[in-house]
């Protein structure tokens, strides 16, 4: 098998391209960002966690679950609380179901029938697409007919989780705010008692030339970081990463924990060193200016605690060591196809 030399690969970021964007998911993982590179679409050509060239090539594929809801319902409503509002009483079935009378009344605002947009519904979230027979229809409406009568009063920014999920989510929003490592690192004031400068959701984006041999090739990437702070005072950025988890928060940076399994430590990196570059470009700062990073960590069961780790220098550089390999195995592939057959040494 032909072996191909790490070391051979040049990164070099284009400060100049470096830049922010307000916008919302939908816009961030659609279309004009698709090709993109995330730390997300990095695991898929990562061997380290099941990754192939074919995989990437392949891209993302979306995902929905009632886990990924909560999480995304705690960050908005932690995070952007001037923007989104939970709705109780609205008593949302559990699981698919609930999801499936989500898109009934999607299809009937596009003037389906109800027993199209039942049909329709049941595809779009493949519920019993095989098997629906009449009486599984009934169920359907009966089971969810109360939540689709009060759905007519949700709004464009409101949250709606099922009567379940939403405790857990009031529980978790509780805990946070709670909190005071917590509310300090995500809003800090600085000596004066003035807001620092704080950003929630925000979208950055930067190009970077990977050279290898004769060949040079540019990588568009893109990050969507959940809160980060700008102290000029103290010449501080801070990265702060929300995550939910189901396991004990102290088993969250063990060996055998979730920042282990799933690769925080590049996706710190990668975040912290995108937005060192959009700093440079955008407030031309120099090497006196530090970063810092965070993970706020709340349980999603039992007592709902929450905690907040800082991730060290050493973690950090673990990281970036990784997504530079990854970056080198990306380049590569663009440049002479995905269907080489290579070690990375």
């Amino acid at each position: 098998m032909k072996k191909i030399s790490l070391s051979s690969f040049n990164i070099k970021p284009i400060i100049s391209s470096a830049y922010h964007l307000d916008i919302s998911d939908e816009e961030y993982f659609g279309p004009n960002y698709r090709n993109f590179i995330s730390n997300s679409k990095l695991k898929l050509i990562n061997p380290d966690q099941g990754g192939t060239p074919e995989s990437y090539k392949n891209g993302l594929k979306s995902e929905d679950t009632a886990s990924l809801r909560l999480g995304s319902a705690i960050h908005e409503l932690f995070l952007q609380s001037e923007s989104f509002r939970l709705c109780e009483n609205l008593h949302k079935p559990t699981a698919k179901l609930g999801e499936v009378i989500d898109r009934i009344r999607y299809h009937r605002s596009n003037n389906e029938t109800i027993w199209d947009s039942i049909h329709l519904a049941c595809k779009d979230v493949k519920y019993y697409v095989n098997s629906l027979t009449l009486n599984r229809i009934r169920s359907i409406i009966k089971k969810g007919l109360e939540y689709y009568i009060n759905s007519k009063y949700i709004q464009s920014n409101d949250v709606v989780l099922s009567d379940k999920d939403t405790e857990v989510c009031k529980a978790c929003l509780s805990s946070l705010h709670s909190n005071k490592k917590v509310v300090e690192v995500v809003k800090p004031n600085n000596e004066f008692y003035l807001e620092v400068e704080t950003y929630n959701e925000d979208s950055i984006f930067l190009d970077i030339v990977v050279t290898y041999k004769d060949k040079e090739i540019i990588l568009r990437l893109k990050m969507k970081a959940d809160n980060w702070t700008f102290n000029h005072d103290t010449k501080t950025i801070v990265l702060n990463d929300l995550k939910t988890t189901s396991k004990p928060f102290p088993f969250f940076m063990k060996e055998y924990g979730s920042f282990v399994h799933y690769h925080y430590a590049r996706q710190i990196a990668m975040y912290l060193w995108m937005l060192k570059q959009y700093c440079v470009n955008t407030y031309n700062i120099d090497s006196s200016y530090k970063f810092l990073s965070n993970i706020i960590v709340v349980e999603t069961f039992g007592e709902f605690r929450s905690h907040c780790y800082n991730i060290p220098n050493r973690l950090v550089k673990q990281g970036f060591e990784e997504l530079t390999k990854l970056l080198k195995m990306v380049a590569y592939y663009e440049i002479y196809g995905y269907e080489e057959i290579v070690e990375f040494v």
